[in-house]
C-alpha cells in the first residue's frame, strides 16, 4: 500500500475512533441519567441522543412536597417530562425541556 492509501486508512480509523468516543459519551450520559433518576425516585421512560451532545430523557418525577400523592409509597409520579442531560467539566447538568421535545431535536 502506498503512502496515500495509508493516509486514507489512518483518517478512516480516526473517524471511527471519534464515532466510538461519541457513542461512549452518550452511553455514559444515559447511565448517569438513569442512576440520578433512581436516586430521586423518578422513573426513566425513554432516552434519546441529543444533536449537540448529551441525551434527552423522558421521565416521571417526584415534586418534593411531602403531602403530595407522589410522596406516598407507590404513589403516582408527575409527568412525563423531557430533560436534557449534558456533561461539562466532568459535571452532569440537567435542564427541563417540557412535556414534549421540540421537533427535530
Amino acid at each position: 500500500m502506498n503512502s496515500e492509501g495509508l493516509k486514507r486508512r489512518l483518517e478512516a480509523l480516526r473517524e471511527q475512533r471519534a464515532g466510538i468516543d461519541r457513542a461512549i459519551e452518550q452511553l455514559e450520559a444515559q447511565i448517569e441519567a438513569q442512576e440520578r433518576a433512581e436516586k430521586k425516585g423518578a422513573e426513566v421512560l425513554e432516552i434519546k441522543p441529543a444533536r449537540g451532545g448529551g441525551s434527552y430523557v423522558l421521565q416521571k418525577v417526584k415534586c418534593g412536597k411531602h403531602s403530595c400523592r407522589c410522596a406516598r409509597p407507590g404513589g403516582e409520579l408527575h409527568g412525563p417530562y423531557w430533560y436534557l442531560f449534558t456533561k461539562k467539566d466532568g459535571k452532569t447538568r440537567s435542564k427541563y425541556v417540557g412535556k414534549s421535545r421540540a421537533a427535530g431535536v
